[in-house]
């Protein structure tokens, strides 16, 4: 079996970026984790791949940007995760990836990052931003000097980006109605919470939602609160929303803080209020296991970022498909259904 960064990244105990450094002998790499490195690269004999070598050769190094907001817990590990595996699937040709993050709410820390992307002459940035018209004016700077900028998990819609790559957010707002209407009675109501208007994911979800439940309950009233990722807020909202309206018997959490939803529920139980939740991680799975959450809508967010890097890569080689939107699965999860 071909030794792969991954294999030597995880026999020396460091990172896949790490590795990258060392095999294209660059800085910041402390000298005892180099010889460790290079050591196991002697052990396990890796040898790169000689087509893209070649390649690599005759090109410069390409440079991209995955520019990404702080947002807490298991999504910027996912994206780390397909940034580790973009960078295993690119290792031959000669690419070096960054990771910027910006504070969640904080639009003018983005497009600093996006002008500084700018300055550096970068050759490509994969983007999870707010749509913001800055944001969108940045995107169109980048793109006249022939720099890409692909978004993914969250679409900057009328900018100049070339693809978006992630979950259809209205697709999987409406899957989530559709779900729930089956249960609904008269006169029940639906509180949705969801982080806020400033990434088009969050808010597309609710848009959806809120639209094929008015199709098919059309007497059933929702309540929508932003409470800014933040989890306190989550938790009075939540609390203060069910405490004060006896007819809530739903809960559609587009929110980060599932926990702090479950947590104020608790002194609800006799009310039996369902919940739905978006993503899979190992804290929704338990909830999905003891029937705290009914089911959650899931979405790959380690495979977004990945293949937002390697179509970064494709465009850059002038490969890079003509579709403006590549979506990924939104699988249904429960009890059931979902696997640790």
């Amino acid at each position: 079996m071909r030794a792969t960064i991954k294999m030597i990244a995880e026999k020396s105990g460091v990172s896949v970026g790490t590795v990258d450094r060392v095999l294209h002998n660059r800085a910041y790499v402390k000298e005892d984790v180099r010889k460790k490195v290079l050591a196991v690269i002697k052990e396990l004999n890796y040898k790169p791949n000689k087509a893209a070598s070649a390649l690599a050769l005759s090109s410069k190094r390409k440079n991209y940007v995955v520019i990404v907001p702080n947002w807490e817990g298991y999504v910027l590990t996912h994206f780390e995760e397909g940034l580790d595996r973009a960078q295993i699937a690119l290792e031959d040709y000669n690419v070096h990836i960054q990771k910027w993050i910006y504070a969640q709410h904080d639009v003018t820390q983005c497009v600093d990052m996006l002008k500084r992307a700018l300055d550096e002459q970068v050759d490509g940035v994969a983007l999870c931003g707010a749509e913001d018209d800055r944001v969108r004016y940045m995107i169109g700077l980048l793109v006249e000097k022939h720099i890409p900028v692909i978004t993914f998990n969250s679409d900057v819609r009328e900018s100049q980006r070339a693809v978006f790559i992630g979950e259809n957010a209205t697709k999987a707002g409406r899957v989530a109605a559709e779900m729930l209407s089956k249960y609904m009675r008269a006169n029940e109501e639906v509180l949705i919470v969801y982080s806020s208007r400033e990434y088009s994911s969050h808010y597309m979800r609710v848009k959806g939602f809120i639209e094929h439940l008015q199709e098919v309950k059309p007497m059933l009233k929702c309540t929508a609160v932003e409470t800014y990722n933040d989890r306190d807020k989550t938790y009075e909202i939540i609390t203060k929303e069910v405490q004060n309206n006896l007819n809530i018997q739903y809960v559609y959490m587009v929110n980060l803080h599932i926990d702090a939803c479950v947590e104020a529920l608790a002194p609800f139980a006799d009310r039996d209020i369902r919940v739905c939740a978006h993503d899979t991680p190992l804290e929704i799975v338990d909830l999905l296991k003891t029937g705290k959450v009914d089911f959650t809508i899931g979405q790959d967010l380690a495979m977004q970022c990945e293949e937002a890097v390697k179509r970064l890569f494709l465009a850059t080689q002038k490969k890079l498909p003509a579709e403006t939107y590549y979506y990924t699965d939104s699988p249904i999860y429960n009890a059931e259904n979902i696997e640790a």
